[in-house]
């Protein structure tokens, strides 16, 4: 018998060797054969032997599940990393480290150089505490005011960055948080022209922006009048002339050397006759090089006129140019000139001085230079004035800075249909201008219109009327990184959108910049995205509902060649029919999201394009499918998948898996209640075993609870506050202990997995932490012990968790387990137990009572004993004599006798205070009381 139960038995459904629950019979092993061939007789000795289970499977009553799977478990999993090899044991309890007030909206954190960060969201405030304080008294500091709502959050470059649904907030290292997009914090300023061509798409959540020039030459932006018109003169060498200039210009005038005519440019190289023919309204003149002859009359009339200033590129002035031109005070001829028409400078009777830019010697060279009459010249005289114009090719509202080579400049702008065209700079010498580099900062306009007549800010479309651009952004409720960038949507108002930031390791900066061009829609209808997976190679999107189009959709990303949009996120596949509730996890290598049909996963053939999704809950779906799956949150934690909902936590074990009639690759299950923490509760008292301040103590119901309903008084004595309750009538010592009864109970509403660490947030605004991370650390009260030695603590139960850690949260949980509803393998036979047969395995915990049932079809339960649950208690341990050794198990026999029964349960539990359990094996046997009759029961 005990060489059968250590020998291991091949499952051929996991193909992996475990110990299995098995029924052999007592006699011979060869005989089990004949067994199933009807050779059974009345007396025959069966055993049954339950060890290494594997999980809980809640269907049915029990009957129908496999004999290696707990019909009912709760609190209770597989601790791989204690020293229980093939054991079920309790799961440590919680504590509760922080009381908010508030309902628990999100939990983050962010590492610091020597600390780490805890970001808590709850109602509408985000708090922080350092995760070296989680166990001392102190109070989260109040950061920022959000949005009362669940929060999603995701770090970038050493920054944790929290969406509400309005805002986007950041954390930095130092524990200070700012809204991202409040003068422009936080938000990469894109450089989005260079040399007019566009270089980075503009960024969503900021209307701030740069725009660089490099000047070849000074002609090539000298400013231009608005309102020149002008006439192609050579098409094939691109050459023009100023036709004219519009009707009504007031102030100077600038002739460019290039213009654009259409979408071409072109060189201007004169000026045509009469083309500002009393034009009375023009104050100056300044023309730059390139224009080379000037027309008849040209100017002829412009009697405001006062100032000429000419290129050197002017080579001859046609007759009667400047007639009457009463105003000219001021003209200034460059080096090129070489002759003059007739009557140039008629009637400019204020003209009585010029400047030539070369030698007297040379302007006697000039033919009909007479034409100036009296005018006295002044030679070798320079003319080096340039003013710049620097074209804005953003729709920009303003401009706030204008640098060459860093160097600050002094500017004007152009306004063209409420936008900024152009800005100009003026320099006393032009060579200060050529070959530099201009770098102007502004701000788009916030008319959602200008970006569409500016063409390419294709997500302004998005946006609504009296809106900024940025509340697309803003609006987000989920995030997911993916090819090394941020993907954002969940936008209520625009459902199907999802947004991409740039390739984060291009801004070393940190700063975030989701680009006008980043974005692709899943799907026509008003279904929403509600969660993101980077599975595998793909990004899967995942909708509340199918309109047709589907309910999945996979993108992978391509390549485009393009500098301004690198790379693109087309559909690659879509999957239809099943639509995702909530909550989406990759566990492990496995992406698995919450459906309707409970825990699902998106088998890797659907990651290859091949449509398939796989359920993994089978086993708990019974209650899981019960819950509120909208509200459940998913997490992964210690190798388990953590799905929380409702006050429960279901535990996906990814190192037990198995093959479901259906084909597909399921999970082994684990389910634990009563996760949350209460309000209004009281203190737990108990019967003393000593009588005290003359109250007598009852010695059957020592340190067992006192009622809650039942009142406690004191007595002040010699001894000080006794306590007392009544009996029966009769008063009866009692004292108080730190457990916790009774009160409204506050579920758990959001997990978070920091390392090995699990936490839990509550309705109420609590923060609690699973006790995990006591392993090997001893009580204070222990701790405290003169006798007590650390090292031989450690040596001894480094791997083990004290059982005074198995509380929640100072409360008692249920440990419970319970067998499959077993027939022993022969549903029409009657059967008995043999007597003191049942035996239990135990792991060695403190003291406590684990209690055993036996349920069978025909007498239902009965409790069949209440046991210590071991000799082993870590508060009576000497470590003053480190030579005791104590083994880690004990097998309990149970006299239990059950006559006639065809099914039959075991359950052991516990409920009491900080008395966890854990199950080796369990095993009984029976005989064969006959065969079932027809008119059994």
């Amino acid at each position: 018998y005990a060489a059968i139960q250590r020998g291991r038995i091949t499952d051929t459904v996991s193909n992996s060797k475990i110990y299995k629950p098995c029924i052999f019979r007592r006699s011979e092993v060869v005989l089990m054969a004949k067994l199933f061939k009807g050779n059974l007789s009345e007396g025959s000795q069966y055993s049954v032997i339950y060890s290494n289970m594997r999980g809980v499977d809640f269907s049915g009553d029990g009957s129908c599940i496999s004999r290696s799977r707990f019909s009912h478990l709760e609190n209770m999993y597989r601790d791989y990393e204690g020293d229980g090899d093939g054991i079920t044991e309790s799961i440590p309890g919680f504590r509760r480290i922080m009381e908010l007030g508030k309902k628990i909206n999100g939990i983050y954190s962010l590492e610091t150089d020597s600390d780490r960060l805890l970001i808590i969201h709850a109602g509408d405030k985000l708090y922080r505490a350092y995760f070296s304080q989680i166990d001392t008294v102190f109070l989260p500091r109040e950061i920022a005011t959000v949005k009362d709502g669940r929060s999603c959050g995701f770090t970038f470059a050493g920054r944790l960055f929290i969406l509400d649904g309005e805002a986007i907030f950041a954390v930095l290292k130092t524990g200070e948080c700012s809204r991202v997009g409040v003068e422009e914090k936080f938000c990469k300023i894109p450089l989005t022209h260079i040399n007019g061509v566009e270089h980075e798409q503009r960024n969503l959540i900021t209307r701030r922006f740069t725009e660089k020039y490099n000047l070849g030459s000074a002609e090539e932006r000298a400013h231009e009048t608005r309102g020149l018109k002008y006439s192609i003169t050579d098409e094939e060498k691109r050459l023009c002339a100023v036709a004219y200039l519009d009707k009504g210009y007031t102030g100077d005038v600038y002739i460019p050397s290039y213009t654009m005519i259409g979408d071409t440019r072109y060189r201007v190289t004169e000026i045509q006759d009469k083309a500002f023919y009393s034009c009375t309204k023009i104050t100056a003149l300044y023309m730059s090089e390139g224009v080379s002859r000037i027309g008849k009359f040209a100017f002829a009339g412009c009697v405001r006129l006062s100032r000429v200033i000419l290129a050197d590129s002017v080579t001859f002035i046609n007759n009667a140019c400047f007639d009457s031109c009463s105003a000219l005070t001021e003209l200034h001829l460059g080096a090129g000139i070489s002759g003059f028409g007739g009557s140039v400078f008629s009637m400019c009777e204020n003209l009585k001085t010029f400047s030539y830019a070369q030698s007297e010697e040379d302007f006697d060279a000039v033919e009909n230079s007479s034409v100036l009459g009296n005018a006295q010249g002044s030679f070798n005289i320079l003319h080096p004035e340039l003013l710049l114009t620097i074209p804005v090719y953003s729709p920009a509202k303003s401009i706030s800075r204008v640098t060459l080579n860093g160097t600050e400049q002094i500017f004007t702008t152009e306004v063209i249909g409420g936008l900024i065209s152009s800005v100009s700079i003026a320099f006393a010498d032009r060579a200060l201008a050529v070959g530099g580099e201009f770098i102007l900062e502004g701000t788009l306009s916030g008319d959602n219109g200008d970006y569409k007549d500016a063409g390419g800010f294709l997500a302004s479309a998005f946006a609504r009327d009296g809106e900024e651009v940025s509340s697309v952004i803003f609006g987000c409720t989920v995030c997911e990184s993916y090819d090394g960038r941020i993907f954002l949507s969940g936008n209520p108002l625009y459902p199907n959108a999802v947004f991409h930031s740039s390739r984060l390791d291009s801004d070393s900066a940190g700063n975030l910049h989701f680009g006008d061009f980043n974005y692709f829609c899943d799907g026509i209808g008003s279904y929403n995205i509600i969660a993101m997976l980077a599975a595998g190679s793909s990004l899967a999107i995942f909708k509340d509902g199918d309109d047709g189009g589907g309910s999945i959709y996979y993108h992978t990303p391509r390549e485009t060649g393009e500098d301004l949009v690198p790379v693109i996120y087309p559909v690659s596949y879509i999957h239809g029919g099943t639509c995702a509730l909530g909550a989406v996890c990759s566990f492990l290598d496995d992406p698995v999201f919450i459906s309707k049909h409970g825990v699902t996963a998106l088998d890797k053939q659907t990651i290859n394009l091949e449509r398939s999704v796989a359920i993994r809950s089978h086993n708990v779906n019974p209650k899981l499918l019960s819950e509120d799956l909208k509200n459940a949150r998913l997490a992964v934690w210690r190798g388990y998948l953590v799905l929380a909902v409702g006050g429960h936590i279901y535990l996906a074990d990814s190192r037990a898996t198995f093959t479901h009639e259906t084909g597909n690759t399921e999970y082994e299950w684990y389910y634990l209640s009563d996760i949350g923490t209460y309000a209004n509760q009281s203190s737990v008292w108990r019967y003393s075993s000593q009588g005290k301040g003359g109250w007598p103590a009852n010695e059957k119901l020592a340190d067992s609870r006192v009622p809650l309903e039942s009142r406690v008084w004191n007595s002040m004595g010699s001894e000080g506050n006794v306590y007392y309750s009544f009996v029966d009538g009769d008063a009866y010592t009692v004292y108080k202990t730190n457990e916790m009864q009774g009160g409204d109970f506050s579920p758990l509403c959001e997990i978070f997995v920091l390392e090995d660490l699990l936490f839990f947030g509550t309705e109420s605004g609590d923060i609690c932490l699973f006790n995990n991370d006591k392993r090997g650390i001893p009580p204070e009260s222990l701790a405290n012990d003169p006798d007590f030695d650390a090292l031989e603590y450690k040596r001894l139960y480094g791997r083990q968790i004290h059982p005074s850690y198995y509380s929640f949260n100072n409360r008692a949980p249920l440990y419970a387990a319970r067998t499959a509803l077993d027939d022993g393998g022969y549903p029409h036979m009657l059967k008995s137990s043999v007597k003191r047969s049942l035996a239990v395995k135990c792991k060695s915990f403190s003291s406590g009572k684990l209690i055993c049932e036996v349920g069978t079809d025909k007498s239902g339960y009965r409790e069949a004993c209440a046991f210590p649950a071991s000799s082993l208690s870590f508060a009576d341990f000497d470590f003053s004599s480190p030579s005791l050794t104590v083994g880690d198990s004990i097998t309990i026999p149970i006299g239990e006798k059950e006559k006639g029964w065809v099914e039959k349960q075991i359950s052991l539990y516990s409920k009491e205070y900080q008395s966890p359990i854990g199950i080796y094996s369990i095993a009984y046997r029976f005989i064969i009381a006959g065969r079932l009759k027809s008119n059994y029961r």
